[in-house]
């Protein structure tokens, strides 16, 4: 009997459809696959993310403040007591030279140290005008004015040159203590602590310095 030409197109037809039916299904397979794996990547890659981020961000305690000062802190017996001298230092590392900045001596400092030494005055007097007039544009940019603090009993100061960098700025280590920190200007520490920070100094123009970064060094 001849084979009716019909039933085998209808046959070959099923045939093709089934055939498309499963290649559809395998290629849905590899793409559910493969959007599977760049979803898990991605979680990886957010994970390590956030894990690298915990340990780049050090864990800074509570500190409990004293209330602010209520007096002129110039006149405060105990403050007046602590040393209250800036030292300047050549060497960061601290083998190298150092002296105490005084006006007899003032002309033989740079005038990065110098633009410094009057920071840290003007962080003694809570002057918060003064202090933000000493911040580059950049850095306002970034992170912003200081907000209004008191005036802070600073005292074992010292400003010590650490680098110069290939644009021209120059980086300082700035150490110094606060006597019954108030939590006004700095939360990070507490009273009688140290935490050093470096400080970036550049010169937009001649003679006018300005900070263009602060970096607290934290102890691990």
């Amino acid at each position: 009997m001849t084979p009716d030409p019909v039933s085998q197109n209808d046959t070959s037809y099923e045939a093709q459809v089934l055939a498309s039916k499963k290649l559809k299904k395998r290629i849905l397979i590899v793409l559910g696959a493969s959007v599977g794996a760049v979803l898990v990547l991605l979680l990886l890659v957010l994970l390590l993310q956030g894990i690298q981020r915990s340990m780049n961000t050090p864990e800074v305690p509570e500190y409990e403040f004293y209330p602010t000062y209520a007096g002129d802190i110039q006149k405060n017996p105990a403050y007046l007591n602590l040393d209250r001298e800036v030292v300047y230092a050549y060497d960061a590392t601290g083998v190298g030279f150092s002296t105490t900045i005084t006006e007899e001596e003032w002309d033989s400092f740079d005038g990065e140290v110098k633009f410094l030494y009057q920071y840290l005055q003007n962080i003694i007097a809570g002057d918060v005008e003064a202090y933000n007039a000493c911040l580059s544009e950049r850095y306002i940019r970034e992170f912003g004015r200081e907000d209004p603090f008191s005036p802070q009993m600073l005292y074992e100061m010292k400003i010590s040159f650490y680098r110069a960098d290939a644009d021209g700025g120059k980086v300082y280590l700035l150490e110094y203590k606060i006597y019954h920190n108030d939590g006004s200007f700095r939360t990070d520490v507490g009273s009688g602590m140290c935490r050093p920070q470096f400080v970036k100094v550049i010169e937009p123009s001649e003679g006018q310095y300005k900070i263009e970064n602060i970096a607290t060094r934290f102890e691990r």
